[in-house]
């Protein structure tokens, strides 16, 4: 919870996890105001309601290709969450 303005931070997930993606996962790691919590990638996506852990995760989709290997493994996982209507600042 951000003390100043006693304000829960915004939970928020990225649809793609290539350079752009990866970029956006450590930017937001450092933000007090807002927790990644969900990746997707074309092979998979990750979902952490604690927050991702951008080191781990980079690595893991530069190692393996895909960030399913830290959560579920789906052959439509973009259009699957998008499709769905998952809201992750519901979950």
């Amino acid at each position: 919870m951000n003390k100043i303005n006693n304000i829960k931070p915004l939970r928020v997930g990225g649809l793609g996890f290539g350079g752009l993606g990866q970029a956006a996962a450590r930017v937001l790691a450092v933000k007090k105001e807002m927790i990644q919590v969900a990746a997707a990638d074309a092979a998979g996506y990750l979902y952490q309601p604690e927050g991702i852990d951008p080191d781990l995760a980079i690595r893991t989709y530069q190692q393996k290709g895909s960030v399913d290997y830290l959560g579920e493994l789906s052959q439509n996982s973009i259009a699957l969450v998008i499709a769905s209507n998952y809201s992750f600042s519901k979950i």
